[in-house]
């Protein structure tokens, strides 16, 4: 059995001065690819503090071993390591990161549920079943959040992301099997803390486990004095 840690922390929970304290002891390469405005810096830098924690748990090695990577679809790796993928929305970052095998490949994403003003523009970019899908629900901008979730975490799995939309419509994600170039891949969706949408795909059947990381691990394991 492949197991995936989902690991999420609360972005609200966490002060500036809890950031700027610990940015001091991260390694350069952890904060390479770190850029944009306030939030994204917070949420990039505490997504890297999730794969640290993750990674020193497993008794891996030191962090600094760690050597990002990109690979031809532009998706982020670590060389001899489990993949691991990385989501975020304003109030949560989730980790998620195969505990046990090297083979395997993920993505997950993570929305906020709310009420979507230009639905109608946005289901042009969806197969026409998951438009029938949509426009048969009774909140169709939950039902559009939810399949729109499972969509970007497969094609972050898959290695392409969802930069390109026009590709949006080549596979239906609706199935929580999806036969793609010769490879069974495995989607899995839920409610998350009941306000968001979080879905996970991998290349393999996998047991999910969720926890919640808070500051004070992350000073512990950064060994903060």
């Amino acid at each position: 059995m492949i197991y995936i840690d989902l690991d999420f922390i609360d972005v609200l929970k966490i002060s500036e001065t809890d950031l700027d304290r610990i940015k001091q002891v991260l390694p350069n390469n952890f904060q390479k690819r770190v850029s944009g405005n306030l939030i994204l810096k917070n949420t990039s830098l505490l997504g890297r503090m999730l794969l640290y924690l993750n990674y020193m748990e497993k008794g891996r090695g030191q962090v600094e071993e760690l050597e990002f990577k990109l690979k031809q679809t532009g998706k982020l790796y670590i060389e001899n390591e489990p993949s691991f993928n990385i989501s975020h929305t304003g109030d949560y970052v989730v980790l998620a990161r195969s505990s046990n095998s090297k083979t395997i490949e993920i993505g997950i994403d993570i929305e906020r549920r709310k009420e979507l003003k230009n639905i109608s523009e946005m289901l042009t970019y969806l197969t026409t079943r998951e438009q029938e899908e949509i426009k048969k629900s009774s909140n169709q901008s939950d039902e559009f959040l939810k399949i729109w979730t499972r969509k970007e975490a497969f094609y972050k799995a898959i290695g392409t992301g969802i930069y390109k939309k026009d590709s949006l419509r080549d596979i239906n994600c609706l199935n929580n099997v999806i036969r793609h170039k010769q490879r069974d891949w495995h989607i899995e969706s839920s409610l998350f803390q009941e306000a968001y949408w979080l879905s996970c795909a991998t290349s393999e059947k996998t047991v999910l486990k969720t926890r919640e990381r808070t500051i004070s691990e992350l000073e512990s394991k950064l060994i903060i004095p």
